[in-house]
């Protein structure tokens, strides 16, 4: 192989994640991207494309909507919650850039700048 057949093939594995899975398949699964000081939130993202949260000592959840990846981006949409505070969300479009992906975490900061970064932990 020659050297430049060699730095062809790093920068597409560079820009195509060689080696790893993409963003949809990585995130499948149950999450906790925050606990309080006596209890944390569980989401689940199903490859169906929906999510439901739930607080870690419930079964039931208090909110649930559909996701997607669009050009890198995980985008969520909320359409039902028993949480007052929580219903102006529904229907509205949030846009979270993933990073730091490894196989038990992964960071995600929303694009609106309006809330910090989380870290999501692998619920097992």
């Amino acid at each position: 192989m020659h050297a430049s057949n060699i730095i062809v093939f790093a920068i597409g594995c560079l820009l195509s994640s060689c080696g790893q899975q993409p963003l949809e398949s990585r995130i499948v699964g149950s999450w906790i991207p925050i606990c309080s000081i006596d209890i944390c939130t569980i989401i689940t993202v199903a490859p169906d494309h929906t999510w439901s949260q739930r607080f870690e000592d419930s079964d039931s959840p208090y909110a649930s909507g559909t996701w997607q990846v669009d050009g890198g981006q995980l985008v969520m949409r909320m359409s039902s919650t028993r949480v007052a505070d929580m219903k102006e969300s529904i229907g509205k479009e949030q846009r979270f850039i993933a990073s730091d992906l490894q196989r038990d975490s992964f960071v995600l900061t929303p694009i609106d700048g309006e809330k910090t970064a989380l870290t999501w932990r692998r619920v097992h």
